[in-house]
C-alpha cells in the first residue's frame, strides 16, 4: 500500500495538466468513434485501436471534463505496480526488495510519459498484458490448463491492437519459458518459434499497408535499435533523445547493465529451482 500512496503523491499534480499534444486529437477520434464504430477499428499514430477504445469509454464516463483522462492512465500505471510486485513475487523476493523495485519503476524518468500523457497510455497497456501473461505463465513442473491457456491467448490478441512493440512477444515467450517453466532450451527455443508466426505475418503486412507515415516516425537501417539501449541511460541522469537514436558509452553500459539484470533473473531462476529440488527429496 505504501508503494502507491507514494507513486500516488508524485504522479498527482499531473492530474491537473488536461489535454497536452497529440491527446485532442485522440480525444476527437474517440469521441468521433462513438458515433461511427469502424473508427474504432482505425488507425492514429500507428496501429493503437486500444488506445480509441479506452478514450471511447472515458468520454462516455466524463465527457469534456478532462481530470478523468489523466487518472485514467494513472491508475493504470498502479496497476502496472501491482502486477510486477506479485511477479517479483514469484522469484521469492523479500517484501522490501520488491517494494524498493517496484517504487524506482513508478517513479523513474522511464515511466514519466505513459503515466502522465493521456495519449500514450497504450505503453501502459502493453506492459499489463506482458505482466499478467508472466502471473499466468506455469512454473517448472506445472502444465497449462484450459483457463490459463485462454487467457494468454486474449492477452497476447489484445497486445496485437495495442501498440506495434507487442511484436516482441516471442522474446517473452522465451524467457518465461527458461526463467518461469524452466524447460530444457530446445523446447523454448521450439515455442518461441511457433510464437513468432503471427507476429512475423503482422510486421509482413505492416510495411506493405502502413497505416502512418514511415518516414515520420521510423529511423531507416538498424540504427533505431540502439533506442532500447539509449532509453535505459535515464537512469544515469542524462537526457533521453529518443528520436536522435544515440550510441555512445553510455548506452554501451546500458546494454551491460540489461545482459546483467537477465543473467542475475536467470541464475537466480536455477537456485530457486535447486532449493525446490533439495526439499522435495525426502
Amino acid at each position: 500500500m505504501s508503494v502507491l500512496l507514494i507513486t500516488i503523491c508524485i504522479h498527482a499534480p499531473s492530474l491537473y495538466l488536461g489535454f497536452t499534444g497529440d491527446d485532442f486529437q485522440w480525444w476527437q477520434q474517440a469521441r468521433m468513434a462513438l458515433d461511427k464504430p469502424s473508427l474504432l477499428l482505425a488507425p492514429g499514430g500507428g496501429y493503437r485501436p486500444v488506445n480509441t477504445w479506452t478514450l471511447s469509454l472515458n468520454r462516455l464516463l466524463f465527457g469534456t471534463k478532462p481530470l478523468g483522462y489523466p487518472a485514467t492512465n494513472l491508475f493504470l500505471h498502479l496497476i502496472c505496480g501491482v502486477l510486477f510486485w506479485f511477479l517479483l513475487g514469484r522469484f521469492s523476493l523479500s517484501v522490501l526488495v520488491r517494494s524498493i523495485v517496484v517504487v524506482l519503476w513508478l517513479c523513474s524518468p522511464y515511466s514519466l510519459e505513459p503515466a502522465q500523457i493521456v495519449n500514450t497510455r497504450y505503453d501502459l497497456i502493453l506492459p499489463i498484458c506482458w505482466l499478467a501473461l508472466a502471473l499466468i505463465w506455469p512454473g517448472p513442473s506445472e502444465s497449462w490448463n484450459r483457463g490459463h491457456l485462454a487467457g494468454a491467448i486474449a492477452l497476447a490478441g489484445l497486445t496485437l491492437f495495442t501498440a506495434e512493440t507487442w511484436v516482441v512477444l516471442p522474446a517473452f515467450v522465451l524467457c518465461f519459458d527458461l526463467c518461469l517453466s524452466q524447460i530444457h532450451l530446445r523446447k523454448a527455443l521450439l515455442h518461441t518459434l511457433w510464437a513468432g508466426i503471427v507476429p512475423l505475418m503482422y510486421i509482413f503486412v505492416y510495411f506493405l499497408h502502413p497505416p502512418i507515415d514511415r518516414n515520420v516516425y521510423y529511423a531507416g537501417g538498424l540504427k533505431a535499435a540502439a533506442n532500447v539501449s539509449h532509453a535505459w541511460t535515464v537512469f544515469s541522469l542524462t537526457f533521453l533523445h529518443p528520436l536522435e537514436f544515440p550510441f555512445g558509452s553510455r548506452e554501451v553500459l546500458s546494454l551491460l547493465m540489461i545482459g546483467s539484470l537477465a543473467w542475475f533473473g536467470w541464475r537466480r531462476s536455477q537456485s530457486l529451482m535447486g532449493i525446490g529440488k533439495r526439499e522435495s527429496t525426502p
